[in-house]
């Protein structure tokens, strides 16, 4: 009998920080690879043998030069890249201090409500990955308060 050719998902995280109603994004720097110039909601794959919360706190520190608090999980997606099936698991997550040094960054914004309406509305303007988290988002009464 034939083994299952079917790959298992890689897991990757995002970590939405909200601050007074706005969602912190950054700006992928140009050549930094496949999702450079345009924004994403911070975060990446998971490593073996780290958990969503572990994996989190690694890429902020990477990323971004600063340490977070993880809290729940917010949304759920799924996305295709470079031919494997990634599960993309938002989780809330709290800065414990400012961001830093940017380290695959070229800025940081926080956008609100509207301004995300937009920024998915823009072709080229955002990751895809992070379409279907921010239209989840969008939907979530009190999120933005």
């Amino acid at each position: 009998m034939a083994k299952d050719s079917k790959k298992q998902a890689r897991e990757s995280v995002a970590g939405v920080a909200i601050e007074s109603g706005n969602i912190l994004l950054g700006l992928r720097r140009p050549g930094v690879g496949s999702m450079d110039g345009r924004w994403e909601i911070p975060g990446g794959k998971c490593e073996t043998g780290e958990n969503h919360c572990q994996a989190l706190r690694r890429e902020f520190l990477e990323e971004l030069s600063v340490t977070i608090r993880c809290g729940e999980l917010l949304a759920r997606g799924s996305f295709e890249n470079r031919g494997l099936l990634h599960d993309l698991f938002a989780y809330r997550v709290e800065l414990t201090g400012p961001v830093g040094e940017l380290n695959e960054h070229s800025k940081i914004a926080w956008y609100d409500r509207e301004g995300l309406r937009v920024l998915i509305k823009t072709p080229g303007a955002m990751v895809e990955s992070d379409f279907a988290i921010i239209i989840e988002l969008l939907e979530k009464e009190g999120l933005f308060l």
